[in-house]
């Protein structure tokens, strides 16, 4: 093949970002196909696709999402193994080579590796993420979260024959989603100790998507937990773990809950709450995992003193939910779970009157 990776990129507006990710792929040190999507921009973004032209191939198509405009590539694709990279973000240096030495020539392997936050500017790295290591049971992981950004992770492309391609249904989970399809087909995951992937921390991008990422999302842990009809010769058509959805529903609100923290779109902590109905057999510490994992994993992207942003977010989180939550009889645990162990601790230590205090505040 002329190509050794496929990568395809949605461009919406990206005028400002478009150009670093691009010159990304063309500096890998291995052939590569870029297809870039333009997916109705109205800025600059198709002018700077084009001074690319004979470098990269160039779709348009009307405005109708990042998952459309994936699908409207996939019948380009020419390599045997498929990338995704959104146009904010970008490819580290010969990572492309180091994914390929790795994936199994069967083609029954995806392969991902680490990946870095940086800054808007892409000048201020802020954090390395090892991605999890899935196993041989991805799908206990993948019930919860996804595993990494799209761009991390390299696929064959004969997977779109398995499991279909993007559902703009759970907009704004579609990755997610698609992950989760290919584990329900057998594909082994293998997590690879390399920085692969540099990805552009933009909050107003997520956390003006709470009540979409939300509802998505919930769809995604209810799918998970049925067969699906979408792929071909699914592990799992008779169901996983049913007897726990109500649960991994919950946990993952908690994940919604700490982005909505962040979140400057009015109501967006509301909403989310609104949507909770808090099992019998809730795990309040998983809960207190996920919730301030959300908030840290979030923070990256605003401007401060991190670890003052996690506290100043948990202490806001307390507030709300006694704002929205206060006549549930789960609230009180709720909270609880989200103070930290020494106040928590001091809290329900007995006998010291600044322990009472706290307490009558908290009470309040």
């Amino acid at each position: 093949m002329k190509y050794a990776v496929s990568i395809i990129m949605p461009c919406h507006n990206s005028g400002e970002f478009v150009r670093a990710a691009v010159e990304s792929v063309l500096r890998q040190n291995v052939p590569v196909q870029l297809i870039a999507v333009d997916d109705g921009s109205i800025d600059n973004t198709l002018d700077i696709l084009d001074s690319f032209s004979s470098d990269i191939t160039v779709l348009q198509t009307s405005h109708q999402g990042v998952a459309h405009a994936r699908n409207s590539a996939i019948p380009e694709i020419s390599a045997r193994y498929t990338l995704l990279l959104d146009s904010d973000d970008a490819l580290a240096p010969g990572s492309l080579k180091y994914l390929l030495d790795r994936i199994s020539p069967d083609e029954s392997e995806v392969v991902y590796g680490n990946i870095s936050s940086w800054d808007k500017s892409m000048q201020k790295k802020l954090h390395v993420h090892k991605p999890a290591i899935l196993g041989i049971s991805p799908l206990s992981i993948l019930v919860n979260r996804n595993i990494s950004p799209p761009g991390a992770i390299l696929f064959p492309t004969d997977a779109f024959n398995r499991v279909g391609s993007f559902d703009q249904s759970v907009a704004s989970c579609e990755d997610w989603d698609f992950v989760i399809r290919l584990a329900r087909v057998g594909y082994r995951f293998t997590a690879l100790n390399r920085e692969v992937f540099y990805y552009r921390r933009l909050l107003a991008s997520a956390s003006n998507q709470v009540t979409r990422m939300l509802a998505s999302g919930l769809e995604v842990v209810r799918r998970c937990h049925y067969g699906d009809s979408r792929v071909i010769g699914d592990l799992y058509a008779d169901g996983y773990q049913n007897d726990r959805i109500d649960l991994n529903l919950f946990y993952y609100h908690a994940a919604c809950l700490g982005l909505a923290v962040l979140s400057p779109t009015p109501n967006a902590f509301q909403d989310v709450m609104r949507s909770i109905k808090v099992p019998l057999n809730v795990n309040w510490v998983e809960f207190r995992r996920i919730f301030c994992q959300s908030i840290w994993w979030n923070s990256l992207a605003v401007d401060g003193d991190q670890s003052d942003l996690v506290l100043e977010a948990q202490a806001r989180g307390v507030s709300l939910i006694k704002l929205f939550a206060g006549d549930q009889k789960w609230h009180r645990d709720m909270v609880l779970s989200i103070l930290s162990p020494d106040f928590r601790q001091l809290l329900l230590r007995p006998g010291p009157k600044k322990a009472l205090r706290l307490f009558r505040e908290w009470r309040m």
